[in-house]
C-alpha cells in the first residue's frame, strides 16, 4: 500500500510539472512529435483544476513566436500543428470527462474557457477551413459543446474518432448552447457562392458532418433542434437561393464530387423528420436516378437515400422510378460498412512518424461502383 501511495504522489507531481510546462511554452512542448504523445498520456490523468488551467492557456488571444504564422493565436497556431492538435483534441475529451462532475468552481472555469476558446475559432474561420487539423479540432470543440463524452480507450486514441460519441445525461450549459448556435450563424453568413465552396472542401466537411450529426441534439427541446438542422441542411442546398441555376448546378456538383457527396449521405443519415426527408430526396436525387446510379460517386448518395429512408414510401417510390426507367436493378447493397471518411480522420496517420501515424490524408478517393460496398448497381435494359 505504501508503494503505492508513492506512486501515486510521483504520478501526480509528474502531472503536474507537465502541465505547467505546457502553460509556460504550450507550443513548444505540444508541437513536439515526441513530448506531445508523453503529453496526451499524461492528460488522462489531470485533474478538472488542472484541465481547466490547460484550457485557459488555450483560450487566450496571446501568440508565442515572432514570424507571420505565429502571430496568430496559440489555440489557432496549435491546431494547424500535426501533433499539437492531438494534445487539443485530448484536452477537450478530457475536459468532456470532468466537467459534469467537479466542482462549481472548476466548471465554470471550464466553461468560460472553452467558450473563449470557441470564440477564437470562430472569429477566425478562414484558418480554420485552410488546414485538415484545425477542422478537426473545430469539430471536436462542436462536440463538447454539444454535451458529448467523448473520452476514449487506450486503444482508440490513436485514431481518436468521437464520430456518434454518446452525450452526457446533465443538462446542457446555456453557454454551450448559444455558443454552438453562434458557430453555426458564423458558416450560414457566407455568401452563397463561398459556403458553396465549403461544401466541398475537405477540410470543412468535417465541421459541416459534426454540424449535422449534433445539431439536432444541441436543444432540449426537439422543435428547435429539428429547426436548427433543417435551417443549416437548406443552406447546404442553398434553397432559398435567388439563383435557381446556381443552386440547381450547386447540387449537381455535390452529387458528384468526392467530398460534396460524402456531405450528402450525411444529410441522410442524420435526418429525422419523413417530410424533410422527402423534401431532401426531392432537390437531389428524385427524377435525375438514371443518371445517379451509373456514376461512380453520385451512386454513393443514391444509396443512402434508399438506406436511411425513414419509411418504407420513399424507398418504394425511388425504386419505382428506377424501374420506370426501364432499368434493370441489380441489386441494393445495403451494408452498413462506413466508406470514405470511416470512423473519423482517415489518420492511419498524421507524419508523427510512429504508431503508424504517417503521412494524413484527409480524403479517401472513391473507387469505382463496382469496388464499393455501399452501390446502386444497375444497367439499361
Amino acid at each position: 500500500r505504501a508503494e503505492r501511495i508513492k506512486d501515486s504522489i510521483k504520478e501526480e507531481a509528474l502531472v503536474q510539472n507537465a502541465l505547467t510546462e505546457f502553460e509556460s511554452l504550450p507550443l513548444a512542448v505540444a508541437c513536439d512529435d515526441v513530448c506531445s504523445f508523453e503529453l496526451e498520456n499524461i492528460l488522462q490523468s489531470a485533474s478538472a483544476e488542472q484541465l481547466a488551467n490547460a484550457t485557459k492557456t488555450l483560450a487566450q488571444n496571446a501568440t508565442e513566436g515572432a514570424s507571420s504564422l505565429e502571430n496568430l493565436p496559440i489555440a489557432i497556431q496549435m491546431s494547424k500543428d500535426s501533433s499539437g492538435s492531438y494534445v487539443m483534441e485530448t484536452i477537450l475529451a478530457n475536459v468532456s470527462r470532468v466537467l459534469y462532475e467537479c466542482e462549481e468552481d472548476n466548471q465554470s472555469s471550464l466553461i468560460e474557457s472553452i467558450v473563449n476558446l470557441s470564440e477564437l475559432f470562430v472569429g477566425d474561420l478562414d484558418q480554420v477551413d485552410s488546414n485538415t487539423n484545425s477542422a478537426f479540432v473545430m469539430a471536436t470543440l462542436l462536440r463538447v459543446l454539444s454535451g458529448q463524452q467523448l473520452l476514449l480507450s487506450k486503444e482508440k486514441r490513436k485514431s481518436q474518432s468521437f464520430e456518434n460519441a454518446t452525450f452526457h445525461s446533465a443538462p446542457l450549459p446555456k453557454p454551450f448552447q448559444k455558443q454552438f448556435k453562434k458557430t453555426m450563424k458564423a458558416y450560414a453568413k457566407r455568401s452563397e457562392v463561398d459556403f458553396a465552396a465549403s461544401t466541398q472542401h475537405s477540410s470543412t466537411i468535417h465541421v459541416f458532418k459534426a454540424i449535422l450529426e449534433l445539431s439536432g441534439k444541441s436543444n432540449e427541446d426537439d422543435e428547435k433542434s429539428f429547426k436548427q438542422w433543417k435551417k443549416f441542411v437548406d443552406k447546404i442546398l442553398l434553397k432559398d437561393s435567388k439563383d435557381e441555376n446556381l443552386a440547381s448546378g450547386h447540387i449537381s456538383v455535390l452529387l458528384r464530387d468526392n467530398v460534396g457527396s460524402v456531405l450528402l449521405e450525411k444529410v441522410f443519415v442524420t435526418c429525422r423528420n419523413e417530410e424533410a426527408y422527402e423534401e431532401i430526396v426531392a432537390a437531389t436525387v428524385r427524377g435525375r436516378l438514371l443518371a445517379l446510379v451509373k456514376h461512380p460517386i453520385a451512386n454513393h448518395v443514391v444509396s443512402a437515400s434508399l438506406r436511411h429512408a425513414p419509411s418504407s414510401s420513399i424507398a418504394s417510390q425511388l425504386l419505382q422510378e428506377l424501374l420506370g426507367a426501364k432499368m434493370k436493378l441489380l441489386g441494393v447493397i445495403a451494408s452498413k460498412t462506413n466508406v470514405r471518411f470511416g470512423g473519423g480522420r482517415f489518420r492511419g496517420g498524421r507524419g508523427r512518424g510512429r504508431g503508424g501515424r504517417g503521412a494524413h490524408s484527409s480524403v479517401q478517393t472513391r473507387k469505382s461502383t463496382a469496388a464499393r460496398p455501399l452501390v446502386v448497381a444497375a444497367a439499361c435494359a
